[in-house]
């Protein structure tokens, strides 16, 4: 370890190989230099953020990226997301991250932590330093040269996409309304609107030419939500106000969405849910997604 020296991470000189990393052990998330650019410069006080990069050689082995999950209804609960490139695991980097890591996690506050780990060597890792698995996650993948024809909307539903929207809050209203039942370790609430607009209508992934909302009247009621980074998309959220449940239009709207990505130059599609949520399962399944790899989240109380 006295090679490698710890320091804050700099968003431009650090962004394109923090992407670069994140892709190598997530390649189902969409990252480049400048949405990871994006994420080391967000400043709001309220994350109390803490972004931290490992170097050996002059090379960038491992980064580290903390900060309190402000759409979390548990006072202090904070997420932590740390990779160490898999030729420099075992040789103390991920363990002398954690060091000021957990002195972040004391001057702020934490009470809770959570990560997302896809492997069992992360999991051990995590597990002996006081993290407890939670929930599996199915995160799930479709070439969309095979999907299935296109479902028309129930009676009386018009499909919309967000680029035609005058404003947002229609889609921030639903997304307040279907939020608090999507599964979490900890119960969701929505952010102040424009905290909302910063942290997801300014991601320079927001695909609003291919996000489709379904609307009856001007009530949004369903939306497929979609992010894109050149060929590759991903479903960050699908969701149906609860009184509209059970008339397909979830399946309607995200049908809508892949059909419209694959016209615009979209390749491969990418969703998670959580594995006990047979629904959307159910939906994905039949719009030809199947399982990518699992993914667990773990917690740890402090």
């Amino acid at each position: 370890m006295t090679d490698v020296t710890i320091r804050p991470a700099d968003p431009d000189r650090d962004a394109a190989a923090i992407a670069a990393l994140s892709t190598r052990e997530f390649d189902f998330l969409l990252h480049n230099a400048a949405t990871m650019r994006r994420n080391l410069d967000d400043s709001n006080p309220r994350k109390r953020k803490l972004s931290l990069v490992a170097e050996k050689d002059g090379e960038l082995v491992a980064y580290a990226i903390t900060s309190l999950d402000l759409e979390s209804s548990v006072e202090g609960a904070a997420t932590v997301n740390l990779i160490v490139a898999p030729e420099h695991r075992r040789t103390g980097i991920a363990s002398a991250l954690i060091e000021p890591l957990s002195a972040h996690w004391e001057a702020i506050g934490a009470s809770t932590v959570t990560a997302r780990l896809i492997s069992e060597e992360a999991a051990a890792f995590a597990e002996k330093r006081g993290f407890k698995r939670s929930r599996t996650e199915r995160i799930s993948h479709v070439s969309l040269a095979g999907i299935p024809d296109v479902v028309a909307p129930a009676e009386g539903i018009v499909l919309k996409p967000l680029s035609e929207l005058d404003d947002d809050r229609a889609l921030y209203a639903l997304d307040c309304a279907a939020m608090v039942d999507v599964p979490a370790d900890e119960p969701w609430v929505p952010l102040p609107f424009d905290e909302w607009v910063e942290q997801y209508m300014a991601d320079p992934r927001l695909d609003r030419h291919n996000t489709v909302l379904a609307f009856d009247g001007d009530t949004a009621v369903s939306v497929a939500w979609v992010e894109r980074v050149g060929t590759r998309m991903w479903s960050g959220l699908t969701a149906t106000l609860r009184e509209y449940r059970g008339r397909g239009l979830a399946k309607a709207a995200k049908s809508a969405a892949l059909h419209r990505a694959r016209a615009d130059g979209v390749v491969d599609a990418y969703t998670n849910n959580d594995a006990t949520n047979a629904g959307m399962l159910a939906v994905n399944t039949w719009l030809g997604y199947r399982l990518h790899t699992e993914q667990y989240t773990h917690v740890h109380t402090r």
